[in-house]
């Protein structure tokens, strides 16, 4: 009987819950607003978070993936760095039984894009790396052309991205074409082997052309390193096989480097240890150069479920603010009948059909803001490529989530009304659940002061790091990359030529401009101590100028100078953390040897000038020893050539100017395209992930603080509806609209007063763990928290106005007839 009875009482409770959602279009239009609203920017949230953590998940066995780290003792200190030494990875493959596969993945140092040429076209490409043959038995790539076991091979074996090959060939098969590569000076032709999908997978390194790791150039002088100490520039990969433990792998592997490099270590006084660390967990936990990006997941992910819960929590204020007017409705029911239980699913029921239609006007709100979203975090998410299951699963589980946390205290709060009394209009709206409702909101608007906090000192550190002063000036500074043979060998000539333009006020190049990690190290000691007290020190290849184009400020002695040191001489500048490090005061550096030993032989140049401190790279990472030297040869053309131009230019001239530079650049250099940047813009480029990041906080703090702000509203219908009666007799005596206003007010103030102290002891801790991502940060005032409640409190207060005004406004006759 229950059974057929099931149907037609669910049919009435949906009948029941329409008419309701009809009767009170305002309640039902804020609900369904802010439930759309939480729930679409969940479920984008949602999906940012999945596309994050679906990188490197496609690899055949990744559990077995792994990528070789090294960690170096220095100082008493360690650091982790991401590369190993160029001999290392075949090692392993040949005398380690446990290890299946080893593969090294390089993108040659120092070259950002290579110089492609294809008949009498010439493209400049990113994203090129040399490989091992086993490249593609360790990572799985979507060939469609070619085979992946036998691609590189053959020496001199190029396979390329869909990209490149349409932008070279069109929708022609690029298979056994011949390309002229240029890479960074190595010069050579290539045969296309295979083409492969660039969008199939999403990884942590995303290849647009990969050439064969046996090949001139490059290749060979890669194969001829058997250095186990220095030249860590290698990403090794292995995969090992079933079964193998990774502790016993990386132990062997440490025996290995024992083996062949406890010699060379010991020369070089460096302390070094292999460590193997996931691929899977690469594009998330790798924070060598940058903060981790799993900080920004996290704290996306938390925020999305927040507003979820801030959603929800407006549609129990609003219910529950309602509930007077349903009083008398619960009491009829229950004098006719109807169980408690009944009531609840009655109200559950209700509650499920403003998720479900808030739902589908999420998945709407979705669909449209996708493409500004996939702008604002450089994504590529669609709904049509997101796994259905997952789709399916997330929606149903936001459902189900949303309707019974939203549901659930509202059903239980409303039939719990007891008949007698409310037929009686003697219903008491009791103090437990006004607290609940308060405590609701305080809950509210701790989530939204503090992600209010976060914004603004997320964006005073952005701030700070774009308007500290770098220890070199940027502005009006032009970088001419310089990117094969052909560039390089033109620098003197093209030099000379570029002083002579009247718009443009200096000259100068460099190995590795600002904004570009410097590849080359050395360890030097001080006299009277040894190469264990040796102090690692990034070297820059620069040119007579190089300090004073960039304007950086010398602290003792003299710059580099073209009547005093010629090309080779072991005259030197140095930085003032070098000296630090080395512990040797400014003023007694000037004339100091530093030294290295290497290879039976010490190595010693003598510092002429110091430097003061200055950030090459971004604020993330801290001021590393440099040294500044000039290149070894007259000629421009050996492992320390410049290859970078830097020009400062009339700022009231630019366009001019680099127009004169091109046509300059074409008398000189004919077979390379002529390309810049600006100084400026390159170390603003390092910031662009915090900033993509910071952005997309930013956007999901307003919609918090807007959600939060319905609950407010929420609350003020119902302290207008409880003190409807209240309010007239007040005015009857005589009360003005301001007291009244002022009466109704002071309780919120007091909720966003609690809820701002609550939330600064978490907001310092949540914020203080992102800023430890930054070398160089800001600190917190007290200022910041001060805004934060002045805001917080005035957009509390406006958002009750509108209330508070309306009740203190109603005519006293209307509310107290009944009396």
């Amino acid at each position: 009987m229950s059974k057929q009875i099931e149907f037609p009482m669910l049919s009435n409770y949906l009948k029941i819950a329409l008419r309701f959602l009809m009767r009170n279009k305002v309640y039902t239009l804020i609900n369904i607003t802010g439930l759309s609203v939480g729930i679409a920017c969940c479920l984008l949230l949602t999906l940012y978070v999945n596309d994050e953590l679906s990188f490197d998940t496609h690899h055949h066995e990744v559990e077995n993936l792994y990528r070789v780290v090294t960690e170096f003792e220095s100082e008493g200190e360690t650091y982790m760095h991401a590369y190993s030494s160029p001999p290392m990875g075949p090692a392993f493959m040949e005398e380690i039984a446990q290890v299946e596969y080893s593969t090294r993945l390089v993108s040659p140092p120092g070259v950002d894009r290579s110089l492609l040429r294809y008949k009498e076209q010439l493209y400049y490409q990113e994203g090129g790396f040399l490989a091992d043959s086993t490249l593609f038995q360790v990572f799985t790539y979507d060939f469609v052309e070619g085979n992946p076991e036998t691609a590189l091979q053959g020496r001199h074996m190029m396979v390329v991205s869909d990209k490149v090959a349409k932008k070279i060939f069109g929708d022609e098969s690029p298979i056994g074409e011949i390309i002229n590569l240029n890479m960074g000076g190595s010069e050579g032709d290539y045969t296309i082997s295979g083409v492969y999908k660039s969008d199939t997978y999403k990884s942590f390194v995303m290849p647009e052309f990969i050439i064969s790791m046996n090949s001139a150039g490059w290749g060979d002088w890669i194969a001829s390193e058997r250095q186990w100490a220095g030249q860590n520039f290698v990403p090794t990969f292995v995969r090992l096989k079933q079964g193998a433990v990774v502790s016993d792998v990386q132990a062997s592997m440490n025996q290995l480097l024992v083996k062949y490099g406890s010699e060379q270590l010991k020369m070089l006084g460096m302390k070094k240890n292999l460590q193997m660390e996931a691929v899977s967990d690469i594009y998330l936990y790798n924070n060598f150069n940058e903060s981790a990006r799993i900080t920004y997941v996290k704290i996306i992910f938390t925020i999305a479920i927040f507003l979820l819960v801030l959603a929800c929590i407006n549609f129990m204020n609003l219910a529950t603010a309602k509930s007077t007017r349903r009083a008398a409705e619960v009491g009829v029911r229950k004098v006719m009948g109807a169980q408690r239980g009944n009531l609840v699913y009655q109200f559950l029921g209700e509650t499920f059909v403003i998720v479900s239609i808030s739902m589908g006007f999420s998945l709407l709100i979705l669909e449209m803001a996708l493409p500004l979203f996939n702008n604002l975090s450089d994504k590529n998410i669609s709904l049509w490529d997101v796994n259905g299951g997952f789709l399916l699963g997330s929606v149903l589980i936001i459902i189900l989530l949303t309707a019974l946390l939203s549901g659930s205290y509202p059903a239980f709060y409303l039939s719990s009304f007891q008949p007698a009394k409310v037929l009686k209009s003697k219903v008491s709206l009791g103090t437990s659940s006004g607290l609940v409702r308060k405590g609701l909101v305080v809950f509210q608007f701790i989530i939204s002061i503090a992600l209010l906090s976060g914004v603004i000192i997320i964006s005073r550190q952005l701030n700070y790091m774009k308007e500290k002063d770098l220890g070199f000036a940027t502005d009006s500074r032009v970088v001419i990359p310089l990117l094969t043979v052909e560039a390089m060998q033109q620098y003197d000539a093209l030099k000379t030529d570029l002083a002579k333009v009247s718009n443009i006020r200096q000259v100068a190049g460099t190995l590795y401009p600002p904004g570009s990690f410097i590849q080359n190290d050395w360890s030097f000691y001080k006299p009277g101590t040894t190469m264990d007290e040796g102090v690692d020190t990034r070297i820059n290849t620069v040119d007579y100028d190089y300090v004073e184009i960039l304007g950086q400020k010398l602290l003792a002695g003299r710059s580099l100078s073209q009547e005093l040191d010629a090309y080779g001489t072991n005259r030197v500048l140095v930085n003032r953390m070098a000296l630090e490090r080395l512990g040797v005061k400014v003023e007694e550096a000037v004339g100091m040897l530093l030294t290295t030993d290497w290879q039976d032989q010490k190595i010693s140049y003598e510092i002429i000038g110091v430097l003061e401190d200055f950030h090459h790279m971004s604020l993330q990472s801290e001021i590393a020893p440099v040294m500044y030297r000039l290149r070894e040869s007259s000629e421009n053309r050996d492992g320390s050539a410049i290859s970078n131009i830097i020009v400062e230019v009339d700022p009231t001239q630019v366009s001019a100017t680099l127009a004169q530079i091109e046509e300059i650049w074409k008398e000189q250099v004919s077979f390379t395209p002529f390309e810049y940047n600006f100084l400026d813009q390159r170390m603003d480029a390092l910031y662009s992930s915090a900033r993509k990041e910071a952005g997309i906080i930013t956007l999901f703090m307003v919609i918090a603080v807007a959600i939060s702000c319905l609950g407010l509203y929420g609350l003020s219908m119902f302290m207008a509806e409880r003190k409807t009666k209240e309010i007239g007799i007040r005015k009857v005596l005589g009360a003005s609209v301001l007291s009244i206003v002022g009466n109704m007010s002071r309780e919120f103030v007091v909720l966003v007063l609690l809820a701002f102290v609550i939330s600064i002891p978490l907001t310092y801790w949540a914020i203080q763990y992102w800023l430890e991502d930054f070398a160089y940060r800001i600190s917190i005032g007290a200022d910041v928290f001060v805004f934060t409640a002045l805001l917080a409190l005035g957009v509390a207060i406006l958002t009750v106005l509108y209330q508070s005004l309306k009740a203190a406004w109603a005519n006293p006759v209307e509310s107290l007839k009944d009396e």
